[in-house]
Order: structure tokens, then C-alpha cells, then sequence
């Protein structure tokens, strides 16, 4: 799931002119390759990994989220993923990361991950994705 959606920003990334965006989307699929890293160790074995998801990693999404919500009229009612292709991939990103946030709340619960920084990252990125999506559709308005 976790390469599945960094697919879709990819896409995405192809489809967006704006140097700035472009390396955020950049940046976050370097971070998927972290969180695709620690979903495929054994507990026992996470240890191994030179570089792990934190908390800061969840508080930079945040950070993201915030400025691109200042740019970006929020809509107040549902909206179609699809606006153009565009957010389109980036829309079809977050769903992904929301299944596989549901499956890391699982693997989770039944001790299998043992860092709630991929729970919240999870969680912050997809809401990132949201704000991303509807900040490209406004800026071809």
C-alpha cells in the first residue's frame, strides 16, 4: 500500500509544474521509503534500520498542512477527488494512506509495529494529500 501510494504521488508530482510542491511530494515519498522500510522489519529487528519515522516527521506534515490551508480555500462541503489529474492522483494518495492506516492500527494492536510515530505520520500525511489536492485545484482556478 505503502508503494502504491507513493505511485500516486508520482503521478501527481508528473502533473504538477510548481518546482516548490513538486519537492514536497519529493520529499514525502523519501519518507514512504522509511515507513515501507520499518512495516517490512520484525519487531525484534527494527532496531536495525539506520532511519525510523519520529514524531518530527508527523510535525513537518503539520507544518505543511497549515501553510498550504493558508493558500488554499478549504471547501465546506464533499468534493469529488478528480478536480483535475492532479489532485486526482493526489486524492487517489490518500485513500491509499488512509487503508494502510487502518492496517497499521491493526498490525498495531496485535504488537506486530511497535512505533506510534507511523500511526500519527499515517494519519498526518493523508490529511496532507487532502490539503494538497484542493490547494492544486485552486491554484488553476
Amino acid at each position: 500500500m505503502i508503494d502504491e501510494a507513493s505511485s500516486a504521488m508520482g503521478m501527481a508530482r508528473g502533473f504538477i509544474s510548481e518546482p516548490e510542491l513538486k519537492q514536497v511530494i519529493l520529499g514525502i515519498q523519501e519518507d514512504l521509503i522509511l515507513v515501507g522500510a520499518e512495516l517490512a522489519c520484525l519487531p525484534d529487528d527494527i532496531q536495525k534500520l539506520k532511519a525510523r519515522i519520529t514524531d518530527d516527521h508527523a510535525r513537518k506534515l503539520e507544518e505543511l498542512i497549515e501553510k498550504y490551508e493558508a493558500l488554499a480555500e478549504m471547501p465546506r462541503k464533499f468534493i469529488p477527488p478528480g478536480g483535475t489529474p492532479a489532485s486526482g492522483s493526489l486524492d487517489l494518495a490518500r485513500s491509499i494512506i488512509r487503508r494502510g492506516e487502518r492496517r497499521i492500527a491493526g498490525l498495531a494492536d496485535q504488537g506486530e509495529i511497535i512505533n506510534p510515530a507511523l500511526q500519527s505520520y499515517c494519519n498526518r500525511l493523508a490529511d496532507l494529500l487532502f490539503t494538497l489536492a484542493r490547494y492544486v485545484d485552486s491554484s488553476i482556478k
